[in-house]
């Protein structure tokens, strides 16, 4: 019986001490724009795009945070996620959405990109000037016969996107042969837009 009670608290404190370890500092932004100093449960881009799980201590109480529920959350090692409101479609309607995205990049144009668990990656793009922000959606093409033949249609959505989140710079248009829909040319391409602020920002 001794013995049963010596495992049970080993094993009590295996598990405590497990999860602490999936802790780090960090903290909260709330709605009303204070910074809460904690740490954060250590998740997945995907797992953190709803929701992140906050303690102001290690081992104490920990609380879950919706997307609309903070303004933004970051790790003290540099990873930071920031509150967005999207309009998703069901088909039919178009429904307000939160998610946590992910900056990558900030300057005077900020990058961000939303993990969803099938690997599709979508980016949100913010100009610090403006302070609008578009949504990158990974391109559909479209298909048609015409004649016996089949035509594809490019989906340039995103390039538009690329494009008017600039519209206040006369270095604004973006030639399509030049940017794929990854994150390594979306990103190369918004450095080199802010290379040419960064005495600004």
């Amino acid at each position: 019986m001794k013995n049963l009670i010596y495992l049970i608290i080993i094993l009590a404190f295996v598990n405590k001490y497990a999860q602490a370890q999936d802790f780090k500092k960090g903290y909260i932004i709330n709605l009303d724009h204070e910074k809460i100093q904690g740490y954060l449960e250590e998740r997945t881009d995907d797992e953190l795009r709803n929701k992140v799980i906050f303690s102001t201590e290690l081992n104490s109480e920990s609380v879950t945070y919706t997307a609309g529920e903070l303004q933004s959350f970051g790790f003290d090692y540099g990873r930071t996620f920031q509150n967005f409101l999207l309009k998703t479609s069901n088909g039919r309607d178009s429904i307000p959405t939160n998610v946590f995205a992910k900056r990558v990049w900030t300057g005077k144009i900020e990058m961000y990109t939303i993990q969803y668990d099938n690997n599709l990656v979508e980016y949100i793009l913010k100009n610090n000037f403006t302070n609008e922000w578009v949504l990158l959606k990974r391109p559909v093409n479209e298909t048609y016969i015409v004649n016996g033949s089949t035509i594809e249609k490019r989906d340039l959505k995103y390039l538009q996107q690329l494009t008017a989140i600039k519209k206040d710079s006369k270095d604004a248009y973006v030639e399509q042969k030049d940017i794929g829909y990854s994150k390594s040319s979306i990103l190369a391409n918004i450095k080199a837009y802010d290379s040419k602020y960064e005495d600004k920002y």
